[in-house]
């Protein structure tokens, strides 16, 4: 979930590209989180993981976060926070590589 998180901040716009992004960064994962991947999770698991979350969930989850850093700790701009529609419901239904 944390990986497939990153890829979608990271611009990952497609399973492709979050498997993409799950591979090149895969040792680093693994390193950072203690993952233990001996290779990035398959395209249908990348897939069950985001049919099964509840984009506004994860938005609340985010935002409940991110109010606990503190303006001054994370350098608040409004004018540079990233688009947070990337957590609706409706996203998570990203092409597949042969879409």
């Amino acid at each position: 979930m944390l990986a497939t998180i990153l890829a979608i901040l990271s611009g990952a716009t497609s399973y492709c590209k979050l498997h993409g992004f799950m591979a090149i960064h895969r040792t680093r994962l693994n390193a950072a989180f203690g993952f233990g991947w001996p290779a990035g999770p398959a395209y249908s698991a990348v897939r069950i993981i985001l049919d099964g979350l509840d984009g506004a969930e994860v938005e609340r989850v985010f935002c409940c976060h991110a109010a606990g850093l503190g303006a001054s700790e994370v350098g608040y701009d409004e004018a540079y926070m990233p688009d947070r529609s990337c957590f609706n419901k409706s996203a998570w239904s990203i092409p597949t590589c042969h879409s």
